[in-house]
């Protein structure tokens, strides 16, 4: 790596660590795409390292409960490294399938069932880590929007069918 290109990566290091501590869920949008325009630079050095931080601001978007962030977030760890990249990408569908859900954008989750059942298997993963359609569908029961319980629960069950076995977390009524 030349001087110019050494002095390019350093500074984007340095935007990046300004960046993520800066983050929050009313600049995340904006963060996140000042982050995407520096990809290519974050990738030239520590690309393990930068992935951990954009799960690490995943997380914390998550418990702000700014999923969309977070989703986001997520992608763009997998983009930056391909070791992690399947789990960073099943993490984003995931999160991406609750934050769906909790905005009533129900007619999108079912085309992400399948890109989950894809990205499950690239990750290796075959447990039961999945969004708790018939948690939220609960939820929904609980408030009073039968609407909403009523599409979570048809969305329980093709997940189940394309994902095989119980719907995601429906473990405790079927021991």
């Amino acid at each position: 790596m030349g001087p110019g290109r050494e002095e390019r990566s350093r500074t984007m290091q340095g935007d990046f660590r300004r960046i993520l501590s800066q983050a929050d869920p009313s600049n995340g949008a904006a963060a996140l795409d000042a982050i995407e325009d520096g990809l290519s630079a974050l990738t030239n050095s520590r690309p393990a390292v930068a992935a951990q931080h954009l799960a690490t601001l995943a997380f914390r978007f998550m418990g702000e409960n700014r999923l969309d962030l977070a989703g986001r977030a997520y992608d763009l760890a997998a983009r930056v490294t391909p070791a992690p990249a399947a789990a960073y990408r099943l993490a984003a569908i995931r999160t991406r399938i609750l934050d769906l859900c909790r905005r009533k954008a129900f007619d999108l989750v079912e085309g992400l069932l399948q890109e989950l059942r894809e990205a499950k298997a690239a990750a290796g993963d075959h447990g039961q880590n999945d969004p708790s359609l018939i948690h939220i569908a609960w939820d929904y029961e609980l408030a009073g929007d039968a609407e909403s319980a009523v599409r979570s629960y048809l969305l329980a069950r093709i997940a189940r069918d394309q994902l095989g076995g119980q719907a995601p977390d429906d473990r405790r009524r079927h021991p």
